[in-house]
């Protein structure tokens, strides 16, 4: 294909990887000449680099000990796509980041199962609170200790490992936002469907540990096992990753930013919805 037609499915995580191989490659022992085959590859995706690059590297090895010859007549030079160094810290920071904000926010549900057992949330029904204030208002508590957490996460990844924020900081505060929505709606949701805290619990690490582990926080979701694609795609951390590794330091897409957001807009609905409804003051 067009070379540049393919590096733009590249960029956008249609393609691991781009081949470019020059022309007249084929004569090359016979001239007594060398060439180099250009391999475009996106540095955020870690499999690219452990696995497709040094295979790239074998094929060419075993071709050159074919054709023989002092000087190898076929090189290979790499170029990633990302318009910085990309190292794994700064692939690592934005799963941590999401990481912290699924953590924070699935845990804050465990406070509320507590003052409901201390009948303090009875004593607030016999007002004229209602249920959705309060779900609300703890809400909106929850959420501005998760943005704190965030910032000051990004602060220690910027002054400490010196990881560079390649996106728009608005939209970085967005995908924060929704994220942190989504996240102590869901941990209200836990509370408002588990009667006791001892219950909570298990709970919550269920909830917890499936998406720290199969949502792309310490390793590619490219190089988790097939099998398991359909339960990685409903995770909610999935998308909260994806969306930040695209701001932060312009990963390879898994979606698009709008299929992000939409994903994450619906998860934050439909908990809130079932919360106010199932919601009990004792």
């Amino acid at each position: 294909g067009n070379l540049d037609d393919l590096r733009a499915k590249l960029e956008n995580g249609d393609l691991d990887a781009v081949v470019e191989i020059p022309a007249g490659m084929d004569t090359l022992a016979a001239r007594g000449a060398s060439d180099n085959v250009q391999v475009y590859y996106d540095a955020s995706q870690t499999v690219n680099q452990q696995m497709l690059i040094p295979a790239l590297s074998q094929v060419i090895s075993a071709i050159d000990e074919r054709i023989g010859g002092y000087t190898p007549p076929i090189g290979m030079n790499q170029q990633s796509v990302q318009s910085h160094e990309l190292r794994y810290i700064d692939f690592l920071l934005p799963g941590i980041l999401g990481m912290t904000l699924m953590f924070i926010g699935v845990q804050g549900g465990l406070p509320v199962i507590q003052q409901r057992q201390a009948h303090i949330i009875k004593r607030l029904g016999s007002t004229p609170l209602r249920r959705s204030t309060l779900v609300m208002g703890d809400l909106l508590f929850r959420m501005i200790v998760i943005l704190a957490s965030a910032a000051l996460i990004i602060l220690v990844g910027r002054l400490v490992f010196d990881v560079q924020m390649v996106g728009n900081w608005l939209s970085l505060c967005g995908i924060i936002l929704l994220g942190s929505l989504v996240f102590v709606s869901l941990g209200y949701l836990i509370a408002a469907l588990v009667k006791t805290q001892e219950s909570a619990l298990p709970v919550v690490q269920i909830v917890n540990l499936p998406m720290m582990i199969l949502s792309g926080t310490f390793v590619s979701v490219a190089s988790m096992p097939a099998f398991i694609e359909p339960l990685i795609k409903i995770l909610p951390l999935t998308y909260v990753n994806d969306a930040l590794r695209q701001i932060m330091v312009s990963g390879t897409p898994l979606h698009s930013m709008t299929t992000d957001i939409a994903v994450l807009s619906a998860w934050a609905v439909a908990c809130l919805a079932i919360t106010i409804r199932f919601f009990k003051w004792d």
